[in-house]
Parts: structure tokens; sequence; C-alpha cells
């Protein structure tokens, strides 16, 4: 045993100068041992003649520590020489006097290092802590010194993350192996996404990044130059909603979006640009309806955090009008916008879309969304979609027509998170108007529509459930106002009925009902949604007509159509007259067909209604509505030419006059006083006053002393036509003289 020791000194002798290298500032990440002395990371001791006496053995040196303060790497990564790293204390002797072997970790005969950088604990076994493990890796144990710049990664390649302290607490780094910096860590570099998909995930990491933008987010993450950006870069060819979410990533995300010129986007509509703690997470969630063009999407740390991160990418077409709604209110909610005419950017029908949007969390749950039109005062003919990015078809759930030409959507939204949108659509290019939508989330249905058979319908509407529940209308009836009706004869515009007109002066009237009436299929006759009937009659020369509905059940809209072509709109269109929900309005219309359209505000508008009419001769068209107070310039020059109804002479001709107008409500009277004895009239004027409503006539040629300026210039005073009627006023000349004129007064 004498000569296995004295050999064993001697190999201490022959080594000493390595070992004592290795005490000294650890130069390297990585030695290579010099003999024998080295643990190999092999699985068992090979059979030896040296054995441990069964005691703990000492080690000779001391644990070192490192020099000084944890030094950064280079910005290289490190990878060690490939060999196994030298135990850092002095070689431990064995109670026999021998060296350890370095051959294995078990020893043959009692215990073994156990990986502490002082004493033996006396195990039976070694932990494999201590000893090298024979992979290129730094000694993972817990008795090395950190020799190198980095704390040991248990891989080939340090990560370049420094120490936390001065010794090495021999735990593996939780990162990946550093490959060096990212290369989306500038905005020059960005990454661009693939947006050829609905849906996509890319892996994002801004591990080693550096910050490359003075704009952040997140109030609580600190300054934007403590923060590790990369960026993300991607194009727009329309406008669209754009989704990203970070959940499921390693750090404490951020994220954010800017324009092409690196500004952060402001949040409108409801959007959420920059998205620090979401969703009750550490995560991040950005939503927001972008125009075309390019923009780019930041992915930071909050107070400098770093690591990986799934990014998960949503996208579609958005409408004109959008509104974030809220999916976890579950009461009655409602949206109301103005959609403006177009061509559809969305496959749910031709015309143009608003769209109201939302998003939901990881932990949402599988609920059920109800959105309607019906019983709501939507002025076009609606098709309702929702839709979610990925889903087959893309629009997952349509509906049109639900009730007369108003719309019920009932879809499930699916568990999770991710974007999605209910679009609100109109059935042409050229339709617009104003639009309201109810909804709720959850079982019960929302506001204006009752639970039939596990659907949402409008028992005003709904022929299968005309009232109540299970009450359906016969073939050829409709459901109005919760009453099944046959549809009348003069539904349809080329089917008006004929009505004969009263001689001028007097009222023609007329009782019909639009109960059963459907609305004309892609018309805009003053309604795009009410109940639509006509009535046509016959001039024989120019006329002002005038109609009315007052006293009618409903609220009734009224306008004069020119022929029956689906792309005729009607004209002067009146909705409210007088402060009530009837109409009334007049035109002067040439000789020749015409007809008059009685609608309803809304689909479930209809029922009895009475329709007045009345006409008188006039010479051209209005000029315009005479407002109550009067100071109107004018010229009768070229001027369409009639008779004036004074003076009371054989002798008078056609003279060329312009018509002004007004209506009157029901119950209405009063005064008109109106000259035309003012510095701007400049030739010999007439003035008269008539309605459409009566016989009366008020006409005056000279004022004569009664007007200082020019005793040729005209005036009249009199009492108006009682009650609703058009009112008419012509200004034109003695004997068919014309020129300027400056007509001022009033009337009621």
């Amino acid at each position: 045993m004498k000569s296995s020791r004295s050999n064993g000194w001697l190999r201490w002798a022959a080594l000493a100068p390595f070992v004592l290298a290795a005490c000294g500032s650890d130069p390297a990440p990585a030695d290579n041992d010099a003999g024998e002395t080295v643990d190999t990371g092999e699985a068992e001791d090979r059979p030896m003649k040296f054995v441990d006496a069964g005691q703990p053995v000492e080690d000779a040196g001391q644990p070192v520590e490192d020099a000084g303060q944890p030094v950064e790497d280079a910005g290289q990564p490190v990878e060690d020489a490939g060999q196994p790293v030298e135990d850092t204390g002095q070689p431990a002797e064995d109670a026999s006097g021998q060296l350890d072997s370095g051959s294995a970790p078990l020893d043959a005969g009692g215990s073994v290092d156990t990986g502490n950088p002082s004493i033996d604990t006396g195990n039976a076994a070694d932990t494999g802590n201590a000893v090298d493990t024979g992979n290129p890796s730094i000694d993972t144990g817990n008795p090395s010194i950190d020799t190198g710049n980095a704390v040991d990664t248990g891989n080939a390649v340090d990560t370049g993350v420094r120490d936390a302290g001065p010794v090495d607490t021999g735990v593996r780094d939780a990162g990946p192996v550093d490959a060096g910096p990212v290369s989306n860590d500038t905005r020059a570099n960005a990454t661009t996404l693939d947006l050829s998909r609905p849906t996509s995930t890319v892996m994002a990491s801004n591990m080693g990044a550096r910050n490359d933008t003075s704009s952040t987010c997140g109030g609580a993450c600190g300054a934007a130059s403590g923060q590790r950006d990369v960026f993300y870069r991607f194009t727009l060819t329309q406008p669209e909603f754009f989704y990203a979410d970070s959940f499921g990533a390693s750090f404490d995300t951020l994220l954010f979006l800017q324009d092409s010129m690196g500004r952060n986007v402001a949040a409108q509509g409801g959007a959420t640009t920059c998205s620090d703690d979401v969703c009750a997470t550490r995560q991040s969630q950005v939503a927001a309806r972008l125009d075309a063009g390019t923009w780019y999407l930041v992915v930071s740390g909050c107070n400098g955090a770093q690591g990986t991160a799934p990014l998960r990418i949503q996208h579609f077409a958005a409408g004109g009008n959008v509104a974030r709604i809220d999916p976890t209110l579950v009461s009655n909610q409602s949206q109301q916008a103005t959609l403006v005419a177009g061509a559809s950017r969305v496959d749910v029908a031709p015309g143009a879309e608003d769209a109201l949007w939302f998003t939901t969390c990881p932990a949402f749950r599988e609920t059920r969304l109800v959105a309607t039109t019906c019983g709501t005062p939507t002025q076009f003919d609606t098709v309702l979609g929702y839709r979610r990015p990925g889903a087959t078809p893309a629009t997952t759930d349509t509906a049109d027509n639900t009730c007369g030409p108003l719309s019920t959507v009932t879809t499930n939204v699916p568990a999770g998170a991710g974007l999605h949108a209910v679009y609100v659509d109109s059935k042409t290019p050229a339709t617009a108007g104003g639009w309201s939508v109810n909804y709720r989330f959850g079982t019960t249905c929302p506001t204006g529509l009752t639970a039939c058979g596990g659907q949402c319908v409008d028992l005003t509407t709904d022929t299968a459930n005309c009232g109540r529940c299970a009450t359906s209308c016969t073939m050829g009836t409709l459901c109005q106002n919760s009453r099944c009706a046959a549809a009348p004869p003069n539904d349809a515009c080329s089917a008006a009925a004929t009505v004969t007109l009263s001689p001028s002066g007097q009222v023609t009237t007329v009782n019909g009902s639009t109960a059963g009436a459907t609305h004309e299929a892609n018309t805009t006759r003053c309604s795009t949604l009410g109940p639509d009937v006509y009535y046509q009659f016959t001039l024989t020369e120019r006329e002002l007509v005038y109609v009315d509905t007052f006293g009618s059940s409903f609220d009734t809209l009224v306008g004069f159509v020119a022929n029956c072509a689906a792309t005729t709109a009607a004209t002067a269109c009146n909705d409210d007259a007088c402060n009530g929900l009837q109409s009334q309005t007049a035109a002067v219309l040439d000789p020749g067909t015409h007809r008059v359209v009685v609608t309803g505000y809304r689909a479930s508008e209809g029922g009895a209604f009475t329709l007045r009419l009345q006409h008188r001769p006039v010479s051209g068209p209005s000029v315009a509505a005479l407002p109550a107070t009067v100071n109107v310039m004018g010229s009768t020059a070229m001027a369409p030419t009639r008779v004036p109804a004074c003076p009371a002479t054989p002798s008078r001709t056609p003279s060329p006059e312009r018509v002004y107008t007004w209506l009157s409500c029901p119950g209405s009277s009063g005064i008109v006083n109106l000259t035309t004895c003012n510095t701007g009239t400049t030739y010999d004027s007439l003035v008269e006053y008539r309605a459409t409503l009566g016989t009366a006539s008020v006409c005056n040629d000279d004022l004569g002393t009664a007007c200082r300026v020019n005793g040729s210039r005209a005036g009249i005073r009199g009492n108006v036509v009682a009650g609703a009627t058009a009112h008419i006023v012509t200004v034109s000349g003695y004997n068919g003289a014309s020129g300027g004129f400056q007509l001022t007064g009033s009337h009621p």
C-alpha cells in the first residue's frame, strides 16, 4: 500500500502546475483535466484495488470563488472545449491515501463525493453532481466554480446570461442555447407576417433582443429603453380587423401596434392597440380595425422580460362603421349607426356592411348570441351574419327576411380566445340608411323578440308565430301587427289602384290599408322596410298635387313615384309632419300618370290609413318653399307663363311668373301679407295667392300711392285657407311684363 500511495503522490507532483492554475481566477469557461484526477462521467467505477476507508474524505482545497462581479459575455456564444471540466477543488484523497481515480462516480468501497464543495457526506453513491458528465457542457455540479462569463446552461453553448452572483449555483439556465442577436430586433429587419390565411401562429422570441423603439405601452412596465422588442410587419390591401395574442408565452409580454412610421396606433372604435396584462394573465391581446397599408406588431417584455411566445394572428375584412361590443354582458344591448351605400367587402350580401365586433379570452365558454334588426327602426332590407376567422364558410351563420325584410341571426360563439364580428349588411350596393341592432349573449332573447321553439322571433311579423308562439298564418296571408292578413290588391306598384281626382280645389279621400302588404322587393320608395301599397292618378296639365295621411293608424310615409321600375325611387317623400307620425307632401307634376306610395316606417308598421289628395294648376315648378318671414330676390325673365287673376279686365294676357309654396297643418289659419314694393323690383309686377284647397284667390296689380317706391308695384294682404293644404304665391307682371323683383312680408 505504501508503494501505491507513493505513486499517487508522484502523480500529484506531476499535476501540481495544472491544479494550481485551476485554483486561480478561472481564466476559461472549460479546461481539460490533466489526467486521471478528472471524473470521466462513466456510469460506474471500474474495479480498482484502491478503496475508500468508509469515511467521508475532505477535499484538499476549498471552493474557489469567482474573481469579482459577474462578468457579462462579450456578445458571442461561448462553447465548451468539448472535454470534461476540471473539478474546482483539490483532488479528493481517499482514506486509503490514494487519489480518486476519476474513473467512475461509484467508488468500490464506500463513500464518495456528493458534489458539495468541501466535505463528503458519506453517502454510499455518487449523486452525479460533483463530477463531470462527460458531455461538452460545463460541469453542472454544485462544487463547480464558474470559470466563464456566464451561467452554465447544461448545453454545449452558454446563453450569455450573467450569473446572479459570484459563485456558480450549478443550476442550468432555463432558456435555450444562445444563438446571438435575434434577426427581427429592429424595425428595418422586421419579420413579415403571412396573411394569406385568416389564422396563423408564429413563434416569437425576444431573447437577447435590444430596445429599438422609443414608444411603449403598459404604464407599469418601465421605460421603453429597458424593454427588449422585436418587430413583425404586415400589409393590408383593404380595411380589416386585425387580432394578435401571446397567450402561452414564457414571459410577461407587451404587444402594441405601430404604423409605417413607427408611431403607436391610436385606439379608436373600441380598439386595443396596446396591451399588457389581459384576461387575468401576464400575456397580451391586441385587436383593431386598420385601413389598407403597412403596419407593425411589436412584441416586447414588461420591465425587460424576455422569452418565447406563440403569436396567434387572426384577420378578416371590416365594414364601414364598426362598434366593439362586450361578450361578457348577459343583458339586452343595442347599437345604432347609419349605413353608407357601397359595394360589399364581406361575403354576407351584395351591399355595404357595418360591423359589431368583439374579442374573447382563453377562459371564455361557448355562448349563444342572438342579434336582430326585427322590431327596430332600421331603414333598409338587412342581412345579418356572424363571422370568426378560420371558420368554413367564413361567415358561419347568416339570416335574411326573418321578419319581413329584417333579420335575426342566432349562433353559438365558440370557447376560447379569438376575434368575432356580427355584420349588418344591405341587399343592394345602392342601399343606405339608419340601422339598429338588439343583441344578447346567453339564453334569453333580446328586446323585441320572444322565445318560440328555441328561437327568438318577432311576434308582430313572424308568420309562423303571429301574435303568439305557434300561431301560423295561412298561405297567401302575412303577419302584420301580430295579425294575419291577406295582401291587398294594390300591394305592387304595377297593380296600383286608380284614383279619380276631384275637381281642382277639392279633396279626394281614399281609405286604405297596408295590412298583409309586403315591401316591394329591391326598392327604396320612401321606406326600405315598411309594407307598401300604391295608387295612381292622371293629370291633363301641369299641377301642384298635395297629399297627406293625417288620421291614419300607424307611422306612415308618403311620396310620389314616376314609374314602377325597381330602380325608380320615390320623390318628395315625407315621414313625420306637423309634430306627428303621419305625413304630408306636395310636388309640381307634369301631365301624365303618376303614382302615390303609402308605406310604414318599419316592417312592423302597417294598418288602416286615410289618404287625401288636392291639386291646383300652376305654370311651372316651385322655386322654393317660402319661409314664414319672406325676403326673396328673383326674376320672372324667361319664366313659364300663365294668365294672372288680376287686374279684372278682359285684356289680360299671359305673363311670366315664378311660383312659391308652403304647406300648413290641420287647424292652421292666419294672414298672408306680401309685397313687391321694394327697391329690388324693376317692373310693373303682380302678386297672387291661392291654395290647392278651396277657390279663394287674392291678387294685386298696382299699389298706387300706397307704395312710395313706385305705384306700379304690387302687394296683397288677406286670410289664408285654413287647415292642411298647400299654399301658392306667384309673382308675375302686368300685360306680359317681366323683370327683377324683391318679395317681402310674412305668412302663417
